[in-house]
């Protein structure tokens, strides 16, 4: 049976509370809930954990609503939500069929039989109405009937209704102590046979008693909901290694490909299975976590009120009930309040974001849950999971499938395809592209794996990467033998798709979903080893389109906005028009044709084993819909690379790469991805239409040949010009595009007049959400600390007004003033400072840039970007070079503002290592680097303790016995910022050191030293060498084979350890601890610092991390400058003269709040209270001088007494006489003795 749980709440933020904790303590918990009188908004949200709520709120005046919350894994759907009248109609799915249930509230208005008969859907006879009706009626227990209760009793007459009602009162009117049954229950007569109807005994802060009852017959058995996830973090990990390491000898080198991978695939599930565990499928968090004793005592002792007012109904008894009902809500309100505070005090500096983040989502009551009411498709209804999976999957299928194709465009694909028959066979061919993998381009591809949800599998990265080395032998070995057979595995081409709804959209129907598709991990990694030959393949060669930005290194989706912005300006310059195009592709990776793809690889000259693996990787692959525990049948899809795929983004690359090949370089073009967009300007806007005309018909044949299909609805056109009434008529398909005067290209909102207006005031309003947030978090005397605050502010607000200012900063000063002016809004609320607190202080005392800098700093960064794709063409290096449009312009382009700043910077004529290249040998040629670490796990496990060089050589003489020690090391000067590097052979007596150029990093240095040694050994060949380094990041690099930051330096070591293993010559690297008396090692950190005192010997290129450095420190010392020569602030100024450092207070929130008012200087104190017009001089009672903050630290004679013991503090610590500067310099034991101070003088709620 169906259980009902039906409640006038009069407003669920107030007593919503108590509800959840009720439904918390319910043995069996209600399949619906019915609440009236919400009192909800649209802007408020309301959720109960494990519940889907559907709401009807009140679009004006106060009060009244109404909610409906479905119990997870019930089957129903939304049939009515009113509009006029207050209610919600649903369809639920039992054993019995289909039920109707309406929620509905009658706010003491007249009913209406017509309508009432118009709202209930009676198409098969099972309904439930339930509701405050507000009408009475003596046969449900009123003493009266009324004119509402005359209309419902017609209303059962009429659809052969039963009233569940027992005469039981459901409201109390506690001036009177009468009772009163205004919540009532109708059924159909087929349902009422067996029902059972009660009243709570708890208002739960309402007037009105909750209901419940059940009704109907067995429902349909509830899904198990998803399978439970593997608890890696209580992984027995040895044990799981051990037990791969031992079975794994058992695999058979004479099977197949697809028995391997079975064989693997079972060991590594029976491993896990039994050393790691799994987390419950069912979700038992509770709905109030904060609910404590006191919670429940109050509630306790206001039923108890209610009962005796209920039983003798005086004033006294009353009186006590209101009191008694006051408390429990301020006790709930407290204990919610505390527990909030708890748990933002736990946030501080050290906090992962990901914490944050999750308590964002909490305090939003943002909970994500799968979960999916019954489908709707046509006339086909979908219930039980299995009926979802299959009705989704259908949809999924149909999307992929060439019924979506035209005839003409079937037509086209087969002329094709006849064309180029030859090359769907398989290749023989082999290139270098084609070696067998090995084990560092396995180690390469797990290494950059990132934690994902597995396929139907079950096996994970997490459990790859904890494989031994015998078991990643196998693995390899699976590998290589998929690659010659060119078959992929059956499991490895089956996704398991989970629908994720799209935002704002209907969840009954299933093209409303977006499928998210999980494939073997195993799979991946394959993929992932395919996917990085095939990228150094593509860019090596230079054999993707210059315009095309998506998924390459290097690139970014500024490229194309700053391209187009600089196209636009150099127009408006020459009162031109500039037109442009944004083209969306109708189901871009969906429709992939295959064998379109396979003609693409094949003219870019991709044979042999790649080919046939992509082959085998595209066709015959299959998709199942899960839906809770339930899959769909297995289809085949048509068209499209697999969504979740790793490899999917480089293929859907090299399908659209040729799209704009046939339109003339006079037109602007670009493409991220699937965005792509096509511009022209000119003087003569029916020359320049005409044009663009001709260029969408190209546009258009590439799409018919190549199986693409256009959105029209979807694709814009738009016309940069200060000219006002220009109308377009282009058309796509026969069909015109629409002309818009704002469009959002690549997350940037563009206008006609490139004014930035729209743009600016999104930002702005997606930002003031998350200021709403930061109050809520920050509270009142309690709360997130600064650093947390702050920390939200940059991931959530920064991020957001970063995100295009290197463009929209040409906008006007007004429209930038507003993201000032979040800026300053979020930083008052992490430092708790008073809104009279200059922006100046605000940005110095939390560390934060003032927003002019750091938008010269964003453009420096991005210029070094672009200066780094030296010998690659790029859209951007074009567009910053100098024109005659960038002296005579009113209005500056981004583009040229990018390199005038890099000519003011200084930094315009320095060499810069290319951003991202690629090595002249193909990386999967590269030897693994041996590097032992066993020196840093000892270090860490005897804390620094022991004679390092004694242990250094014994490591030495019992591991690496046969292998000549080389120690080297580098040096940098932190003030000069010279540097240089040195290494040394001890055995053989033999010391080299070199001065490098200035600036470099320490981290390029030390790599200079590995690099340079094994140049010295490649010339000398002195036998087997083991390179000593006591830098780690170097170290790992060198294991990872990454370096963000000097990938060039990486691959020259590289490039020497091929040539050295030519030469039979074998290299090792292991870590030592510096400055530990390892005798090499400070041989070599001697001669590293004499060479810094020595001229410049070899001139090594910068990288972009360290162009990146200069550019910061330049960019500090403007800050520093300015903060110098400011006028407001200087009362910090006093305090703090160095910015950059941002505050240090390690006290509680509240106190935290107190430190930065006092540093920054505007407290509550009368100076500050004169400054805002609140006190008329400003004068301390004293009568000698303002009350500021220094006059009550450290002269005001009031405070004497109480100022000796904060004195005798001050000279404990600093040794020194107390000022201001000492007090509030940031020693966490003043700030502790500060706050003492205000207690004692009662100075700390004023301030």
């Amino acid at each position: 049976m169906v259980l009902i749980l039906q409640w006038n709440a009069r407003s669920l933020l107030a007593n919503g509370q108590e509800l959840k904790k009720c439904i918390d303590d319910l043995d069996q918990k209600p399949d619906i809930i019915c609440i009236q009188e919400t009192w909800l908004r649209p802007n408020l949200d309301f959720r109960i954990s494990q519940y889907t709520g559907i709401r009807c709120d009140r679009a004006e005046g106060g009060g009244g609503g109404c909610a409906t919350f479905i119990k997870n894994n019930f089957n129903y759907r939304v049939i009515k939500i009113g509009t006029q009248e207050e209610f919600i109609g649903i369809e639920i799915y039992i054993g019995l069929g289909r039920i109707y249930v309406v929620n509905y509230y009658n706010p003491c208005k007249k009913l209406d039989l017509s309508l009432l008969k118009s709202i209930i859907h009676l198409d098969n006879g099972h309904v439930i109405v339930c509701g405050d009706f507000n009408a009475h009626s003596t046969l449900w227990g009123g003493k009266v009937t009324d004119v509402n209760g005359e209309v419902l009793e017609d209303l059962m007459d009429e659809l052969h209704l039963v009233c569940l009602n027992d005469g039981r009162g459901t409201r109390i009117d506690v001036r009177t102590g009468n009772m009163s049954a205004l919540d009532l229950t109708f059924v159909s007569n087929v349902l009422a046979g067996g029902s059972e109807w009660n009243v709570h005994n708890s208002t739960m802060g309402s007037d009105h008693y909750p209901v419940f009852y059940r009704v109907g017959g067995d429902r349909e058995p509830p899904s198990n909901g998803k399978e439970g996830r593997w608890l890696f973090h209580k992984a027995k990990w040895d044990a799981f290694t051990f037990m791969c390491e031992e079975e794994c000898s058992n695999i058979s080198m004479e099977s197949t490909a697809e028995e391997m991978e079975k064989k693997i695939r079972n060991l590594i599930i029976s491993a896990a299975q039994k050393t790691i565990p799994r987390s419950k499928a069912t979700m038992t968090r509770k709905n109030v976590p904060w609910w404590t004793e006191d919670c429940k005592i109050a509630v306790k002792n206001r039923n108890k009120g209610l009962k005796l007012l209920k039983r003798t109904h005086t004033y006294e008894n009353l009186l006590n009930y209101k009191r008694l009902c006051a408390q429990a809500r301020r006790t709930i309100k407290k204990e919610k309040r505390e527990y909030w505070r708890a748990f933002c005090d736990k946030i501080g500096r050290t906090t992962p974001v990901n914490t944050v983040w999750g308590m964002i989502r909490k305090m939003k009551g943002i909970r994500r849950e799968l979960q999916y009411p019954v489908l709707k498709m046509g006339d086909d209804l979908a219930i039980s999971d299995m009926g979802k999976a299959e009705m989704l999957a259908k949809t999924f299928v149909r999307s992929q499938s060439n019924e979506n194709l035209s005839g003409y465009r079937k037509g086209r694909r087969d002329e094709i395809r006849e064309r180029h028959y030859k090359e769907f066979d398989d290749n023989t061919y082999l290139t270098t592209m084609d070696a067998p993998f090995t084990c560092f381009e396995l180690d390469l591809a797990l290494h950059k794996s990132k934690i994902t949800s597995p396929g139907r599998d079950g096996i994970s990265y997490v459990m790859l990467k904890h494989l031994g080395r015998k078991m990643k032998l196998k693995l390899l070995d699976m590998y290589n033998r998929v690659w010659c057979e060119g078959k992929l595995p059956t499991n490895w081409k089956e996704a398991v798709v989970i629908p994720i709804l799209k935002p704002g959209k209907d969840p009954s129907s299933p093209e409303n979903y977006r499928p998210i598709a999980l494939t073997s991990h195993v799979g991946k990694v394959m993929e992932r080893m395919i996917n990085e030959r095939l990228q150094y393949y593509l860019e090596s060669k230079n054999l993707l389109s210059p315009y095309q930005n998506g998924f390459r290194k290097g690139r970014g989706t500024m490229d194309p906005v700053i391209c187009l912005e600089a196209d636009i300006r150099k127009a408006q310059v020459n009162k031109e028009y500039l037109v442009a195009v944004f083209f969306d592709i109708e189901k871009a990776y969906d429709m992939v044709w295959k064998e379109g793809l396979l003609i693409k690889l094949g003219t870019l000259g991709l044979n042999g084993r790649i080919y046939n693996w992509i082959k085998g990787f595209l066709f015959d692959r299959y998709v199942q819909v899960r839906i809770g525990k339930s899959f769909s049948t297995r289809y085949v899809v048509d068209n499209g690379t697999p969504q979740g795929s790793v490899i999917s983004p480089v293929l859907f690359s090299i399908m659209i790469n040729d799209i704009f090949n046939s339109i003339g370089c006079e037109f602007g073009k670009a493409l991220f991805a699937d965005d792509g967009a096509l511009w022209k300007r000119g003087r003569n806007i029916h020359y320049v239409e005409r044009k663009i005309q001709d260029a969408i018909t190209e546009v258009e044949n590439w799409s018919y040949d190549w199986g693409f299909k256009f959105s029209v609805t979807k694709t814009k056109c738009m016309v940069f010009t200060r000219k006002r009434g220009t109308v377009l008529n282009l058309r796509l398909y026969g069909e015109a595009i629409e002309q818009v005067h704002s469009f959002r290209y690549l997350g940037v909102i563009l206008d006609t007049k490139l004014k930035w207006r729209e743009n600016i005031d999104s930002i702005v309003g997606r930002c003031k959400k998350v200021i709403n947030i930061m109050r809520c978090l920050k509270g009142t005397g309690w709360g997130a600390s600064a650093q947390a605050l702050k920390q939200i502010y940059i991931t959530m607000i920064r991020s957001v007004t970063d995100y295009g200012i290197i463009v929209y900063n040409t906008a006007c000063k007004t429209l930038l003033h507003k993201i000032e002016v979040i800026q300053n809004q979020a930083l008052k609320i992490c430092t708790g400072a008073m809104r009279s607190t200059p922006a100046v202080s605000l940005q110095v005392e939390m560390g934060e840039l003032p927003l002019k800098l750091r938008i010269k700093q964003l453009m420096l960064n991005y210029w070094v970007k672009i200066q780094g794709c030296v010998g690659v063409e790029n859209m951007v290096r074009r567009a910053i070079e100098p024109c005659w449009e960038s002296d005579n312009g009113t209005n500056e382009s981004a583009a040229w503002k990018l390199a005038r700043l890099a000519r003011k910077a200084n930094i315009h004529g320095k060499t810069l290592v290319k951003t991202f290249l690629y090595p002249t040998t193909p990386f999967w040629i590269f030897p693994t680097a041996q590097v032992d670490l066993y020196l840093h796990r000892t270090m860490e496990d005897r804390k620094g303790k022991g004679n390092w060089d004694d242990i250094t050589a014994d490591r030495l003489d019992t591991v690496h016995a046969s292998f000549i020690p080389i120690y080297t090391d580098g040096s940098k000067d932190p003030e000069t910022m010279r540097t240089g590097f040195s290494f040394c052979i001890p055995t053989l007596d033999k010391s080299v050191g070199v001065k490098t150029s200035k600036d470099l990093s320490v981290f390029a240095v030390e790599m200079l030293a590995i690099s340079y040694s094994l140049h010295w050994l490649e010339q000398n060949r002195i036998g087997d060498g083991i390179i000593c380094s006591d830098s780690l990041s170097a170290l790992i690099s060198l294991k990872s084979y990454y370096s963000e930051s000097r990938s060039d330096i990486l691959y020259e070591i590289y490039e020497s350890l091929i040539r050295l293993a030519n030469l039979k010559i074998n290299i090792r690297f292991m870590w030592v601890p510096a400055h530990r008396g390892v005798e090499g090692n400070e041989m070599a950190d001697f001669l590293a610092k004499r060479a810094l005192k020595r001229g410049i010997e070899i001139e090594i290129p910068l990288g972009r991390t360290e162009f990146r450095a200069i550019i910061r420190r330049r960019i500090m010392e403007e800050w520093q400058t300015q903060w110098e020569r400011e006028r407001k602030g200087r009362h910090l100024f006093s305090i703090q003269d160095k910015v950059g450092r941002g505050m240090n207070v390690r006290v509680n929130t509240r106190d935290s709040c107190i430190i930065s008012r006092l540093r920054m200087g505007h407290t509550g104190l009368n100076n500050t209270l004169h400054l805002i017009g609140k006190h008329p001089t400003g004068l301390c009672e004293c009568g000698k001088g303002e009350e500021s903050v220094e006059h009550v630290l450290c002269q005001c004679e009031l405070y004497r007494e109480e100022r000796r013991q904060l004195e005798s503090r001050v000279r404990m610590i600093e040794g020194e006489q107390m000022t201001l500067k000492k007090l509030l310099g940031g020693e966490e034991n003043l700030n502790c003795a500060i706050i003492g101070f205000l207690k004692r003088t009662r100075l700390l709620r004023r301030i």
